[in-house]
């Protein structure tokens, strides 16, 4: 899922509690106002839990994600280290000057740095 949809998704949970908790109150509001706030007040520890679910889900997740492009900088930075140290202590291998042009030959020839 992209970054993006979270908000959505959690609005919409958010939405589909009080969804539920309207409709305890519109069914329970014929039998007794007593059973309306019982059934009612019983969804507001659910949405409490679910919020403090939501946000230590969702900070673990930030943090990870943030590990995760931690290691991938120090990897591409070990890479240009690599790439920079390949470039000064070795002489450019391309500098060759016979080619299978000049030698006669037909074909080409793969070079892999």
């Amino acid at each position: 899922m992209n970054g993006s949809h979270k908000p959505v998704l959690l609005t919409g949970i958010l939405l589909f509690l009080v969804e539920i908790a309207i409709l305890c109150w519109m069914k329970f509001y014929t039998i007794s106002h007593t059973a309306a706030w019982v059934a009612t007040g019983l969804l507001i520890p659910i949405l409490v839990i679910f919020s403090t679910f939501a946000a230590l889900f969702y900070l673990k997740l930030v943090s990870h994600k943030s590990e995760v492009y931690e290691d991938g900088l120090k990897e591409l930075q070990l890479l240009k280290d690599q790439v920079e140290e390949f470039g000064i202590n070795r002489p450019h291998q391309g500098s060759n000057t016979s080619s299978p042009a000049s030698s006669g030959r037909a074909g080409g020839v793969i070079q892999v740095v």
